[in-house]
């Protein structure tokens, strides 16, 4: 087993009251910029100031991205340090794993941050493109949070965690008719007024199903005519509010407040088990501008950042001192947490299998 690999499983173990999480490193010795691997663990009291010098010589930082809400987050941390340009290249988790790939494999990094949901990172971390790095906010995440590296250090850590639920327009959904359970869905005046979406979103919905009703409800709920829309969950938030999609049970909750705010008759609620996304950055190995991801992976995990992205976004923080204001209670369910990387991938398949034969290609 790799050692990346072995640190996130004995993480997860840890989480369960298994394996006890590594101590913390010593502080390391001053870099002076001579590598990246000393530069991301460097804890003196100069490091921010070191970093900022840095910064302003690089210019620039690029993150790659499967959220779509982080334009607002990335200029706020562009108005801390004008100094510093981001580049936000935005895909699907399994695009943002190719384009890695692809360049490790050429020696041509391009990208400084990765920030993806912590299934797709933990699918990452046996690639071995992130480096391990010291984040002076640690103290603020519970442990089941961090991935750690061998030495110690941060591997990934948690930066947001976004409510996928149910979404409807108000114009052609009575509120108070709207379904307030799994088995709600299954009512035949709702058929053929649901969609979902093609992505990775869509597969884990139905991990979700798999997980709370099991097959058979899939195969049920399949039968309501669902509307599979080759799009993002994001963009799914405009049909619904055009009422092009009456309704939809993968509508994030930070999406339809930020159309509620702008006067979209949206309404959302939870059902009885809301999957939970959870997303966590990373500190690219061979970074062309380490400086500035240092700096940008600060700004993310800051009381500073979190509390601007979920103000911002209204985003819950997986920072113990950021609570998050207006959110429904919720009863979670993590797939990163739930399931290993391996397992995850496992299941994940079988999920994606079970998308298209019911949704995609099985009866209507």
């Amino acid at each position: 087993m790799r050692p990346a690999l072995a640190m996130v499983l004995a993480v997860l173990l840890s989480a369960c009251g298994g394996i006890a999480p590594p101590a913390l490193p010593s502080p390391t010795p001053a870099p002076a910029g001579t590598s990246l691997a000393d530069l991301a663990v460097y804890q003196g009291a100069d490091r921010e100031q070191m970093l900022i010098e840095g910064a302003r010589k690089e210019g620039k930082a690029v993150l790659y991205t499967s959220n779509s809400q982080i334009e607002g987050l990335m200029t706020d941390f562009q108005k801390k340090y004008p100094f510093i340009k981001v580049d936000a290249v935005r895909g699907q988790n399994t695009e943002i794993q190719q384009r890695l790939r692809e360049e490790f494999r050429a020696n041509t990094v391009l990208a400084d941050v990765v920030e993806s949901s912590g299934e797709g990172m933990g699918q990452m971390v046996p690639l071995d493109v992130f480096q391990e790095y010291f984040s002076p906010d640690l103290a603020a995440y519970d442990e089941s949070s961090i991935t750690r590296g061998p030495g110690g250090n941060v591997l990934v850590l948690a930066d947001r965690e976004v409510y996928p639920g149910l979404a409807w327009n108000t114009n052609l959904v009575n509120s108070a008719e709207a379904p307030k359970t799994f088995d709600d869905l299954l009512d035949p005046k709702w058929k053929g007024k649901m969609g979902i979406v093609s992505s990775s979103t869509g597969t884990n919905w139905v991990g979700l199903l798999m997980n709370v009703k099991g097959e058979e409800y899939v195969k049920k709920i399949a039968q309501q005519q669902v509307k599979v829309q080759n799009i993002t969950a994001a963009a799914l938030t405009d049909l619904v509010v055009s009422g092009e999609v009456p309704m939809s049970p993968v509508i994030g909750y930070a999406d339809v407040l930020q159309a509620q705010a702008k006067g979209a008759p949206i309404q959302w609620a939870p059902q009885e088990v809301v999957l939970t996304t959870v997303g966590a950055s990373s500190l690219v190995n061979k970074a062309p501008h380490p400086y500035s991801a240092l700096l940008l992976l600060d700004y993310l995990h800051s009381r500073e950042g979190q509390t601007a992205a979920r103000d911002g976004q209204q985003i819950a923080s997986p920072r113990k001192d950021v609570p998050t204001a207006g959110l429904p209670a919720v009863q979670k369910l993590v797939m990163s947490q739930k399931y290993t990387p391996d397992e995850y991938a496992k299941q994940a398949a079988d999920w994606e299998k079970l998308f298209k034969q019911y949704f995609l290609t099985g009866p209507r």
